[in-house]
């Protein structure tokens, strides 16, 4: 609640539902995050539940929803999107969320065909 509260402000954070608690698209999801973001805390991972929410996305649709959780050795929490370490890892696993929205339409068409 406190750290909802210091990220949203006073106004947002007692109105901000956790990401727990909703429903997840079925689409294949990539959360991507530094591991030492601030003050060597996990924000991410904090704020966002983030290991908490890929293993929601898992279990809610028994596994047919892929769900990945990448966090990034890096102390610089500011310029990660301009560094060459988020191109490499983004690059990586693009080809997991590809591979794996290709293998979601095809489990997709088998069931129709069933």
């Amino acid at each position: 609640d406190f750290l909802t509260l210091v990220a949203f402000g006073r106004e947002n954070g007692p109105t901000t539902p956790s990401p727990l608690d909703g429903i997840p698209p079925k689409i294949p999801h990539l959360l991507l995050g530094c591991s030492k973001e601030v003050f060597g805390l996990p924000l991410m991972d904090l704020l966002f539940c983030s290991k908490e929410f890929t293993k929601l996305v898992e279990s809610k649709y028994d596994g047919s929803i892929p769900a990945r959780c990448v966090e990034m050795d890096s102390l610089n929490h500011w310029n990660i999107l301009a560094s060459s370490k988020f191109s490499s890892v983004l690059g990586h696993e693009l080809k997991w969320i590809t591979s794996a929205a290709s293998s979601q339409r095809q489990q997709r068409k088998e069931v129709k065909k069933d």
